[in-house]
């Protein structure tokens, strides 16, 4: 093999030109499962949303979100946007810097979003665990039970408030959404930050105590599906066509996917082409070199080579050499690349589940290992015995006359059928090891999609992961 990069080497400039297209199409094919996610997750799921803050918000849900943030954040979100007539706009376009917009914001951004809609039963729970609330009922004589029998217009009679419910769909633990009588409790913050501005930061920092301890169990996929579900319902406020923009962004994903798909067809011809022009040349300058070296030859190192061998290592070796060279060049260079490619991509998805490419590599490897110390020596007795039955053939053809004239006809088939025999033998064993290849190849590949299926899938179920990257 070391013998075969030498004259490659020769070519060097090809070999340059096909290992950049080859970066190029590895690049271009572990790209395309990222935008069948990309489809899934932001086109399908999230309305071709991609990040938490809306690119248009009303100024009265731009001022409700202020209400859980803290110093650093309301700078941060104040920072992002600019007044636009009654809305404000988004004006932070970089994506680096609205990812980190995301990981810093989505707490308050969330908090916001669980208290625009909390259902009736568990907004007098939380009204009832406030102790002056519980005080101030206790002189009117209502206990717990009273309480969360009320209405509440009479709780908002009661309390001095105006409160109003409304329906909203809401999940239930089935996954079937139901509707339910909900209310805004941003309206009452809003009232308390006016009248009790200590107590309402209170209330604030007990909210994100409570989000920190949620956080913990629905995983950060689940947390940001939440806050772009918060964005698309800011933007739908405002004034934006949420549907035109879905459409929008899956026709252009599709256009990315379809560019993608044509720029591999184009690398994969280019590469196919130079590969062909390396391995024709290299077989044409080994024809040359032993040509001239067989015609260098003395009598006794003539002697030496039966010309039944010379024919094949003209013909069919060097047939053989020409066609590896141009495989190694397409495909077994390409195979590092794309399992190497394809492990960091897996890492970069955070899925974490980057071991289940390793895992593949990993197999694929010991597989191409065992057939390899299995065969090879068998291929080098293969190229031996293809010289014995072409030797044979020769002799048989050149002394048919003497065979004929001495009877030896049996002797010359048994003969022959002993080299035959042999090469047969050694053939099929080559052939069965390497069809034995392809269905272990396959059951690893079906195999490591099942443990992906399966590891995601407890994944999903837990908030850790969202269905689009788990296809990629």
């Amino acid at each position: 093999m070391l013998k075969i990069f030498k004259y490659i080497a020769k070519y060097w400039y090809f070999a340059i030109i096909i290992f950049v297209l080859l970066i190029g199409q590895a690049y271009g094919d572990l790209a395309l499962p990222q935008y069948t996610s990309d489809i899934i997750d932001t086109g399908i799921q999230n309305k071709g949303v991609t990040h938490i803050l809306p690119e248009k918000i009303t100024a009265e849900e731009y001022e409700y979100a202020k209400y859980f943030m803290n110093e650093d954040e309301l700078d941060l979100y104040e920072s992002a946007y600019e007044k636009d007539g009654d809305n404000y706009k988004l004006t932070e376009k970089n994506k680096s810097k609205l990812d980190d917009i995301d990981s810093k914001l989505i707490m308050p951004i969330i908090i916001d979003y669980q208290m625009e809609a909390v259902e009736v039963d568990t907004f007098k729970k939380l009204l009832w665990s406030d102790e002056k609330t519980q005080a101030a009922l206790s002189q009117m004589k209502v206990d717990e039970n009273a309480f969360m029998s009320m209405s509440i217009d009479d709780i908002s009679k009661s309390m001095g408030m105006n409160l109003t419910t409304f329906e909203k769909e809401v999940e239930n633990s089935d996954g079937k959404k139901e509707k339910k009588e909900c209310i805004d409790m941003r309206e009452l913050i809003k009232l308390m930050s006016s009248q009790q501005g200590a107590e309402t930061k209170d209330m604030n920092a007990e909210s994100r105590k409570t989000f920190a301890e949620m956080s913990k169990t629905i995983g950060e996929s689940t947390l940001k599906s939440m806050g772009i579900a918060w964005a698309i319902e800011r933007e739908d406020e405002a004034g934006i066509d949420i549907d035109a923009k879905q459409k929008d962004y899956l026709i252009h994903a599709c256009i990315k996917m379809l560019t993608m798909a044509l720029l591999l067809m184009i690398i994969v011809v280019l590469v196919a082409y130079f590969s062909a022009i390396v391995g024709g040349r290299l077989g044409r300058d080994l024809r040359e070199q032993v040509f001239s070296k067989v015609l260098s030859f003395s009598g006794s190192e003539m002697d030496k080579y039966s010309t039944a061998s010379l024919i094949t290592r003209n013909t069919n070796d060097i047939q053989q050499v020409q066609m590896v060279s141009t495989l190694f060049l397409r495909m077994l260079l390409y195979a590092p690349i794309l399992g190497v490619g394809g492990v960091i991509k897996a890492y970069k998805t955070g899925a974490g589940m980057g071991w289940t490419i390793g895992l593949a590599v990993l197999v694929v490897l010991c597989i191409v290992g065992t057939l390899l110390i299995t065969t090879m020596p068998k291929f080098k007795i293969l190229q031996t015995q293809v010289d014995d039955v072409n030797l044979v053939a020769r002799e048989n053809l050149t002394g048919i006359s003497v065979i004929r004239a001495f009877g030896r006809e049996q002797k010359s088939e048994e003969k022959f059928d002993v080299v035959n025999t042999r090469l047969t033998k050694t053939q099929l064993f080559v052939n069965r090891a390497m069809a034995a290849m392809m269905p272990c190849m396959m059951f690893t590949m079906y195999g490591i999609n099942i443990l992906i299926l399966w590891v995601a899938a407890h994944k999903i179920d837990d908030g850790m992961l969202q269905v689009g990257t788990m296809t990629a």
